[in-house]
């Protein structure tokens, strides 16, 4: 990896944080409103409602890469498609091979923040 290359990967993550980070702060206040509970286990709550989110979210983009879902997605697809009178233009193996996988730094740096935010609850919640 060239110095360029690391600089736009560098951008891209840094990016990527900024909207979690805006994530982490929508879901969290959206969870104490729907609580009503503005405590300190109001504040654990969810800060590891969110971060367990992150977590799960990014485990369904590992398993979507491993295509364990492609199966199972083309087949309602086809049946959808055969209640409405249509057909497929591609069979199942065009349609695996024509799926996109989500980039290795988004799933990492989601499992990461994902699980730092259960750390920090965590944390909070055993000091106090």
């Amino acid at each position: 990896m060239t110095t360029l290359e690391k600089k736009a990967l560098l951008k891209k993550i840094l990016k990527l944080m900024l909207i979690l980070i805006a994530f982490t702060i929508i879901t969290t206040g959206l969870v104490l409103l729907y609580a009503k509970r503005y405590d300190l286990i109001g504040w654990i709550n969810a800060l590891f409602f969110n971060g367990f989110l992150l977590f799960a979210f990014s485990w369904m983009m590992i398993i979507s890469n491993a295509n364990l879902f492609t199966v199972s997605i083309y087949g309602i697809k086809q049946f959808l498609s055969s209640l409405l009178g249509r057909k497929l233009t591609k069979n199942i193996i065009e349609y695996r091979d024509s799926r996109g996988k989500v980039p290795r730094y988004i799933v990492i740096t989601t499992l990461c923040f994902g699980m730092l935010c259960m750390l920090i609850s965590l944390g909070i919640y055993y000091i106090s």
